[in-house]
């Protein structure tokens, strides 16, 4: 009995670290992934709310040129 106690505690604690170091892994991608969206140059901050601008590399689309080049 104390072999299986032994083994499953064993296992247990491994999981655990090993979701610890998942969980760290995760947080530490998501806040470079946001820092990079924020350094950028390409958003707008209104108060506390970041916004991101449309990247458009292949000129703007408009729907009534006529608006536009009145």
């Amino acid at each position: 009995m104390g072999t299986y106690f032994n083994f499953m505690i064993r296992n247990r604690l491994i999981d655990l670290v090993r979701k610890e170091t998942r969980i760290s892994k995760n947080d530490g991608e998501t806040v470079s992934s946001t820092s990079i969206i924020l350094t950028d140059g390409n958003h707008r901050k209104r108060g506390d709310k970041h916004t991101t601008l449309p990247n458009v590399e292949s000129g703007i689309q408009v729907q009534d040129a006529t608006l536009w080049q009145s």
